[in-house]
């Protein structure tokens, strides 16, 4: 007898660089077997759950972290697209690109009773634009500490 999979084929769309200031696309894929339903998707930026979808929740999509602004959710049939602002600030403090490159992981669930889960990834690094021959992030820096210590 075959043993029927509630989940298979999790694939992750993610852009190998970015430059800090881009709108940037992330892709998560799914197969659930017919009958089967989602019960979650999460992304994490290496341990650090950053966005959460649970399809069953009267808000089902739920932002965790303050650095990614979601600007779009598209969750269509077996597929959840985010699109995250890099180098969006915390308050008044830029964000540095190094705080957004890393390990950018998707992981879905299967909902009852099996709960299957899997987990895919990919890395993205983030840089700053150069301007005048400095890079971005550290002219952004500057004007912020010049700016907040005067």
């Amino acid at each position: 007898m075959n043993e029927v999979e509630p989940l298979k084929n999790v694939q992750i769309s993610v852009p190998s660089g970015s430059h800090i200031n881009q709108d940037v696309p992330l892709t998560c894929l799914y197969d659930l077997d017919h009958g089967e339903s989602l019960y979650t998707v999460k992304w994490y930026l290496e341990s650090e759950e950053f966005y959460r979808y649970i399809p069953k929740r009267f808000h089902p999509s739920k932002p965790l972290q303050p650095w990614g602004l979601m600007l779009i959710v598209e969750q269509v049939c077996n597929k959840l697209k985010l699109n995250i602002e890099i180098g969006r600030t915390q308050g008044d403090a830029p964000i540095r690109p190094h705080e957004q490159t890393g390990v950018y992981k998707c992981e879905v669930s299967a909902d009852a009773p099996e709960f299957e889960t899997d987990v895919v990834s990919a890395q993205m690094t983030v840089v700053a634009p150069k301007v005048n021959g400095v890079h971005a992030g550290f002219q952004q820096l500057s004007s912020y500490f010049t700016t907040k210590y005067k």
